[in-house]
């Protein structure tokens, strides 16, 4: 399962970073760069099919578990909802 979570994380994490990537373009001035908004949309759907295609693989060839893969992909909003929830605390102590 830690296999499973690590995947799931690391998914993320190209997630996130191909995301800043994706919108420092958008908001980058296209005519600059020559780059259009189809090519971003482009990539942003093919990293949703990715995340796709591993989680289909585990899945289907049942090689990691899938539970410990949403629980990696989910482990970058899990800790954010932990960090204010420490905030809240510290500050009404």
């Amino acid at each position: 399962m830690g296999v499973s979570i690590a995947i799931g994380a690391l998914l993320a994490w190209l997630n996130f970073r191909w995301m800043v990537a994706g919108v420092d373009r958008l908001l980058a001035k296209s005519s600059s760069q020559g780059k259009s908004a189809g090519t971003t949309m482009l990539k942003y759907l093919f990293r949703l099919l990715l995340i796709f295609i591993v989680l289909f693989a585990m899945i289907h060839f049942s090689f990691l578990s899938p539970i410990g893969a949403l629980l990696g992909l989910s482990i970058f909003v899990l800790s954010g909802m932990l960090e204010a929830i420490l905030l809240l605390i510290q500050r009404r102590a």
